[in-house]
C-alpha cells in the first residue's frame, strides 16, 4: 500500500480518489515507511508537493507538518545553492569561462519550472573546458573553496576521475561543495563532453541566460546517471528522464539523438528508456528503440539486471546480491563496451588494478603497497558476493 501511494503520486494523471483511499489506509508504521521511501529515492520534494497541493487528502496533521517541513527545508537549500551558483556564473562570465551546469538548481528550473521540486544536490557539478580548468579553479579558491585532495592524489583524481571536488563553509557554517568536471564521467566521455559545448541552448533563470545542454545531450546524460557504473542506480534519474521526455517529447529530435549516440552509449540509453517506459509509460518512438537496441545476446544478458524489477528491489540485501560483486563489474563494463570481450577486458581491469593505483583508493601514496592490501582490494567483489549469500 505504501509503495502504491508513492507511485500514484509520480503518475502523470493521478487518481485522487485512489490516493485518498490509500492515505486513509495508512497506519503510523506505514507513514514511517512512506517517509523512508521518500528519503531513500530522493523524490520527496515532488511527492510532498503533490500531497500539499490537494488539501482534501486525509493526511494526519503531524504527517502534513512533516511533509511541509521537508519541502520547505529543501526549497531553502535549493535557493541557497542557486544564489551561490549565480555568483560563480557571473565571475566565470567576467573571465570569459564557458561552463555547463550539470544537475543542480538549473536542472530543477528546466525540468519542473520550480526550484522546489527537485532535491537539493549534495554538491554542484560544473563542466568546464580543459584549457579553462585552472582559471575556474582560481575563481573557486578566491571564493574560499579548497580541493578535498592534495598531491599526489590531486593528479591521480584529474587523470582517473577527470574531476576535482572543492568545499568551503560560509559564515553560518553552511557547507558548500562544487565538483569541477573535465569530462562527464571518469572514462570514455571525452567526445560527448566536447559536444556538450558545441550543441547547447539558452536557459533563462531570472535575469540570466545560462548555457545549457541540448535536449538530446541532456537525455544521454540522464541515461548515464541512471545506469551508473560505480553506484546503485537511483529511481530519481529515471523519473527525471521521464519528465524530460514528457515535457519536451515534441521538441526532441530523435533522429539527431540516434546519430549522437555512439556504440558505447547505445545500450545505456536503450535500457534507461525501456525502464522509463515500463515504470512511467514514457512515450518513446518504437522505431527509435529498435534502431538502438543491442544485439540479441547483449540485450538478453544485460536485461537480467537492467530492468525495473531490479531497480525496485526494496530489500537492501537483495540489491547487494548483485551490486558491487564481480557480476556488477562485468555487467556495467559490458553495458558500456563495444562487445563481449571488450566488456570482459574492462571488468578484469577494474578488478586487477595496478598496485599503486589501489593504494590511492585507501588515500595512501605508496609505490609498493603491502601484498595484503593488494589482495584485499582485488578479492573484494568475490568476498562481497560470499558475504551476501551467506
Amino acid at each position: 500500500m505504501v509503495e502504491s501511494l508513492f507511485f500514484e503520486l509520480l503518475r502523470d494523471f493521478q487518481d485522487t480518489t485512489r490516493v485518498k483511499d490509500l492515505i486513509s489506509g495508512l497506519s503510523d508504521p506505514d507513514w514511517n515507511r512512506f517517509f523512508e521511501i521518500l528519503t531513500n529515492t530522493a523524490l520527496f520534494p515532488y511527492c510532498c508537493d503533490q500531497l500539499l497541493k490537494n488539501k482534501s487528502y486525509p493526511i494526519p496533521l503531524y504527517c502534513r507538518d512533516r511533509i511541509k517541513n521537508m519541502y520547505l527545508l529543501n526549497l531553502k537549500r535549493q535557493g541557497y545553492l542557486e544564489l551561490e551558483l549565480n555568483e560563480i556564473w557571473d565571475e566565470f562570465g567576467l573571465k570569459g569561462i564557458r561552463a555547463i551546469p550539470l544537475k543542480g538548481p538549473f536542472l530543477a528550473h528546466f525540468l519542473y519550472s520550480d526550484l522546489g521540486l527537485r532535491r537539493a544536490s549534495a554538491d554542484l557539478d560544473i563542466l568546464v573546458k580543459q584549457d579553462e580548468f585552472s582559471l575556474a579553479e582560481e575563481i573557486l579558491k578566491k571564493r574560499g573553496y579548497c580541493p578535498l585532495v592534495s598531491e599526489p592524489f590531486y593528479s591521480f583524481r584529474i587523470q582517473r576521475d577527470r574531476q576535482i571536488l572543492y568545499s568551503r563553509k560560509d559564515n553560518n557554517g553552511e557547507c558548500l561543495k562544487i565538483e569541477l568536471h573535465l569530462e562527464l564521467r571518469p572514462q570514455g566521455t571525452r567526445k560527448l563532453s566536447e559536444d556538450f559545448f558545441q550543441d547547447t541552448m539558452l536557459l533563462k533563470t531570472g535575469e540570466r541566460q545560462i548555457e545549457f545542454p541540448s535536449l538530446e545531450n541532456l537525455l544521454i546524460y540522464l541515461s548515464l546517471l541512471a545506469w551508473t557504473t560505480t553506484e546503485l542506480p537511483e529511481l530519481r534519474y529515471f523519473f527525471e528522464l521521464h519528465t524530460l521526455i514528457k515535457r519536451f517529447s515534441s521538441q526532441i529530435n530523435w533522429k539527431k539523438l540516434q546519430e549522437k549516440i555512439s556504440i558505447q552509449y547505445k545500450a545505456v540509453v536503450f535500457f534507461a528508456l525501456v525502464v522509463c517506459r515500463d515504470l512511467f509509460n514514457s512515450f518513446i518512438p518504437d522505431s527509435f528503440l529498435r534502431a538502438i537496441r543491442p544485439n540479441l545476446f547483449k540485450c538478453s544478458l544485460l536485461g537480467l539486471w537492467m530492468n525495473d524489477r531490479q531497480l525496485l528491489l526494496n530489500t537492501y540485501r537483495l540489491r547487494r546480491y548483485y551490486f558491487f560483486t564481480f557480476w556488477h563489474y562485468f555487467v556495467s563494463s559490458y553495458l558500456y563496451s563495444n562487445g563481449f570481450f571488450d566488456g570482459l577486458r574492462t571488468s578484469l581491469k577494474k578488478v586487477f588494478l595496478p598496485r599503486r593505483e589501489i593504494m590511492f583508493y585507501y588515500d595512501k601514496a605508496d609505490d609498493n603497497p603491502p601484498l595484503r592490501t593488494y589482495l584485499k582490494r582485488i578479492t573484494r567483489p568475490f568476498f562481497h558476493w560470499r558475504s551476501v549469500v551467506n
